[in-house]
């Protein structure tokens, strides 16, 4: 799970391995499917370099 915060909100998103993920906003959950799915519209997996913020594509 990965905890994150803007202002007075507070989030847990939470990755499985079967590709599916949760996103809980203020205990309050908003989203919960399969992020590899290609006709998933609601959510899309990106990956990102930490040091610079640069995006990775993967082939």
């Amino acid at each position: 799970s990965f905890f994150l915060s803007q202002d007075n909100q507070q989030a847990e998103v939470t990755l499985y391995h079967s590709g599916y993920a949760q996103v809980d906003i203020d205990d309050q959950l908003v989203f919960h499917g399969d992020i590899l799915e290609k006709n998933c519209k609601k959510a899309k997996l990106n990956y990102y370099r930490l040091d610079s913020g640069d995006k990775i594509l993967l082939n």
